[in-house]
């Protein structure tokens, strides 16, 4: 292992007090985690000063513009890490987690970006349902967009190939999925992502079981395919690999979006009825 590589973790929060803490926690227990950026995306809520009172060797950057897009290239911007790591508010790594991540990129040299599972802390709570979920996100996305993508909760690249596809990176004032504009920045500089089996955290994936989260997603996901929509991707995935992903995806998300509304309205009537 080399341990002279330095990593840089970048957590983007908007109104993240419930859950703040125990991300941290994870993070600074790691062993090989040089950095740790958070971004205030205009909280209005106690997550920076939990930040700032139990956490002092964290930096903490403002992003006044609304949108997580702008929030994580301020921390990839400033970050000075070999490797800069993503995740959400609400992931949380598992102890060797960085090790892991340095193992990942040494055994596998032409990859220099990388990305990997995740299972929930409420809601569903299995492991192997999450990875499953997290295995539909992928082929789905892929058979839209047309190439591999990272996942926000968990994922990782090289600062310099940051630097190399930075100018490709949406930075408008349309929201956009930040994980999949940086995937699709990344396949205009012909960077192929791994998906790492063994990367695996947990997350509080409650709420895409709600209605107006999940429309929310897939609406992001069409307004960042049609903003890169005019730019070539040399190793874009051939029609017909996209196709079978798109077929054996589409029940899926349609069980999904069916389940997602029963959950809401169930969801309402229990608040009715209190």
């Amino acid at each position: 292992m080399n341990n002279k590589i330095s990593i840089s973790v970048i957590i983007p929060v908007y109104n993240e007090e419930h859950c703040i803490k125990q991300c941290l926690d994870a993070v600074w227990a790691q062993e090989y985690v040089n950095e740790v950026i958070v971004i205030d995306n205009n909280c209005t809520d106690n997550t920076v000063n939990i930040v700032k009172k139990h956490y002092k060797k964290t930096i903490i950057l403002k992003e006044h513009r609304q949108g997580q897009q702008y929030a994580q290239a301020l921390g990839f911007d400033r970050s000075t890490g070999d490797i800069i790591a993503r995740i959400d508010a609400d992931t949380i790594l598992p102890n060797l987690w960085s090790n892991q991540l340095i193992n990942i990129f040494d055994k596998n040299q032409k990859f220099n970006a990388v990305t990997g599972y995740g299972y929930s802390r409420t809601g569903i709570k299995s492991r192997k349902f999450g990875r499953l979920w997290t295995i539909i996100y992928y082929a789905e996305a892929k058979a839209i967009l047309g190439v591999s993508v990272l996942w926000g909760s968990n994922m990782a690249i090289k600062k310099d190939v940051w630097q190399k596809a930075r100018q490709f990176y949406y930075m408008g004032d349309k929201k956009v999925h930040d994980d999949q504009s940086l995937s699709l920045a990344l396949a205009t500089t012909s960077e192929p992502i791994l998906l790492a089996p063994n990367l695996v955290v947990s997350v509080d994936s409650g709420s895409i079981m709600r209605l107006g989260k999940l429309w929310s997603y897939y609406k992001l996901q069409i307004i960042t395919k049609m903003i890169y929509k005019n730019i070539h991707w040399r190793f874009k995935s051939n029609i017909f690999k996209r196709l079978l992903l798109f077929v054996v995806t589409l029940p899926i998300v349609i069980g999904w979006f069916l389940f997602s509304i029963i959950y809401t309205l169930f969801k309402r009537k229990i608040k009715i009825w209190i």
